[in-house]
């Protein structure tokens, strides 16, 4: 079966890739000149920047299964958190 994805982001793609796991023929339409979605990055000055703030955590199995599965795993880069939040006079790690 021919199928067509409309949007190139983490859904999309993760949509086109277990289609064609499954015999399917896919091609991705994205209107913007990269793949990614809002997990992507634009250019501010010679620094990367992401488009949204999107993390993942270690209980993400799935996710993660799925990065190994195509070979980006690697790429993961696991950091501890430093954001707080600030409730009635209190900064709270």
């Amino acid at each position: 079966m021919r199928i067509g994805i409309i949007g190139g982001g983490v859904a999309g793609l993760g949509c086109a890739y277990f289609l064609a796991a499954r015999g399917h023929q896919v091609e991705v339409f994205e209107q913007a000149p990269a793949l990614g979605g809002l997990a992507g990055c634009f250019d501010f000055d010679g620094l990367q920047v992401e488009k949204y703030y999107l993390f993942i955590c270690r209980d993400d199995v799935d996710l993660i299964a799925l990065l190994a599965e195509v070979g980006l795993a690697g790429e993961l880069e696991w950091r501890a958190g430093t954001m707080k939040f600030f409730y009635r006079g209190t900064l709270y790690p």
